[in-house]
């Protein structure tokens, strides 16, 4: 007989804990969601404008070159800027136009991401001019932004034709399409 009151009670606590767990997860769950609502997502082709914050934004160019025209471009040496001759660099080229009577903030921009199916990798403003955190009132700023492409990853190259650069995060993401594709490379 007490066997079985110990079987009872066991399992009353067993089942009062698992009810536990799945009430904190659902409550936990319920205000996560509350907190943070869906994001929006935006795919934008190249040539269009979109608004991010108060700037309007346009990727203007996008090409992938070799890491010798990209050492050219900026009058330097591959040994310096740490690349090998394998290198691909893909550079983007972003027209952000601040129209209002105030500094404008940048700081989506230092996120920015260029990804190619399920590759990713943050971007690097060495081409472009100094745009610090802000953009001035009713300035046009042009902004190139690259990144070195690992020439190892063979998926890539096989299926290198969706390019896009995420300029704004969670949760109202916005990536721009970009026309390049890896078995054309600018040399």
């Amino acid at each position: 007989m007490n066997s079985n009151r110990r079987k009872i009670f066991v399992r009353l606590a067993v089942a009062i804990c698992m009810l536990a767990i799945v009430s904190i997860y659902i409550w936990r769950f319920i205000t996560l969601n509350k907190l943070y609502p869906d994001g929006e997502y935006q795919r934008i082709e190249i040539g269009d404008t979109v608004m991010i914050d108060s700037l309007e934004c346009t990727v203007l160019e996008a090409k992938l070159v070799t890491a010798e025209t990209y050492a050219k471009m900026l009058d330097s040496d591959l040994e310096f800027l740490g690349l090998s001759e394998d290198d691909i660099i893909a550079i983007t080229t972003i027209q952000v136009k601040n129209d209002t009577s105030e500094d404008a903030s940048a700081l989506d921009f230092y996120e920015a991401v260029l990804k190619c199916g399920n590759w990713s990798n943050g971007v690097e403003y060495v081409l472009s001019e100094d745009f610090g955190a802000s953009f001035s009132p009713k300035s046009v700023t042009n902004i190139t932004a690259s990144t070195i492409v690992n020439s190892k990853l063979e998926s890539i190259y096989k299926g290198g034709k969706d390019w896009r650069i995420e300029l704004s995060g969670w949760p109202n993401r916005i990536e721009m399409l970009l026309p390049m594709d890896s078995s054309e490379v600018e040399r």
